[in-house]
């Protein structure tokens, strides 16, 4: 296993540690975790397919989009994803 060296804001540390203090998993095993999913993500979207949030009545609330990798359709930005 190979050690990195990542430097974060302080908001976004506090937002890591708060997530690996409500998990019980350490800070290391949220950015792994976090790797791991947007390497899946990745890959759908590279498929042409895409990832959303649906809840359990199957109502959209959001579609993922990673910046580079996701074609947004004409006219759509975050902020209109985010309304979704």
């Amino acid at each position: 296993m190979k050690n990195v060296q990542v430097r974060f804001s302080d908001e976004v540390y506090k937002g890591l540690d708060r997530i690996a203090q409500e998990e019980g998993i350490s800070l290391s095993e949220v950015l792994r975790r976090a790797i791991q999913l947007y390497g899946i993500l990745r890959a759908y979207q590279k498929e042409g397919k895409e990832l959303a949030l649906v809840d359990k009545s199957g109502q959209l609330h959001a579609r993922l989009v990673i910046p580079g990798i996701t074609a947004e359709a004409p006219g759509e930005t975050r902020e209109s994803l985010k309304a979704s």
